[in-house]
């Protein structure tokens, strides 16, 4: 199955204020370098040419696997019935193009929406279930939290620059994980509780991400 073409999207960068083009995807398809950068978390993921400011272009896209087709619109339940339909609809239309004969061989395919690029992530590698979004949500950041108290101070660093609107959610994490493993596991707690430190010592200031 060959990958979408990859659309042109200009923006300004929100750290230096400069505008720059680049590219998004608006379909995923199995197989595709979509679908693999949307299992890493680096789909419609850009970096400014002017500052090195990096961040996630958060645009509508739509993920299609056998049998299930969902569409990632962010503040999806924050807009109006109409609003829902003039985004759902003309993804879905495009989806039916790029796929073809596939697509419409499944007969009624189940069409779902997500406001979390996380949950995106997890469905293309399979692991959310019955458990829902926000359950694959935690377990994406603990997932996260896992590889942070593995690495070095370098890989660290870069763990943070690439997951920084995800600080104070990690920081929470963490700082839970320690009061539970209280009395149980001093290691545990004293790796748990520097990582906190590590990740609030660092934390940078909230950047709105691109849109």
């Amino acid at each position: 199955m060959l990958n979408p073409a990859l659309q042109p999207y200009l923006l300004d960068c929100p750290q230096c204020g400069k505008p720059f083009e680049t590219q998004v995807h608006t379909i995923v398809l199995p197989g595709s370098p979509a679908f693999e950068a949307l299992k890493q978390a680096e789909l419609n993921r850009s970096s400014c040419p002017h500052c090195g400011q990096a961040g996630y272009l958060l645009v509508p896209f739509v993920l299609y696997q056998p049998g299930r087709v969902t569409c990632f619109i962010p503040h999806f339940q924050e807009m109006s019935e109409q609003a829902r339909q003039e985004l759902v609809a003309p993804l879905v239309s495009m989806l039916r193009q790029v796929a073809g004969e596939e697509f419409e061989a499944e007969g009624q395919v189940q069409v779902g929406v997500s406001e979390n690029y996380e949950t995106m992530v997890q469905l293309a590698r399979g692991e959310v279930g019955a458990e829902g979004e926000e359950a694959a949500k935690l377990r994406y950041l603990i997932g996260i939290l896992q590889l942070m108290l593995q690495v070095d101070a370098v890989q660290l660093a870069a763990l943070k620059a690439k997951h920084q609107d995800k600080l104070p959610a990690l920081v929470e994490l963490a700082e839970g994980f320690a009061a539970q493993e209280s009395g149980r596991n001093p290691a545990m707690v004293e790796a748990l509780q520097a990582l906190a430190l590590k990740l609030k010592e660092t934390a940078p200031k909230v950047q709105e991400p691109y849109a």
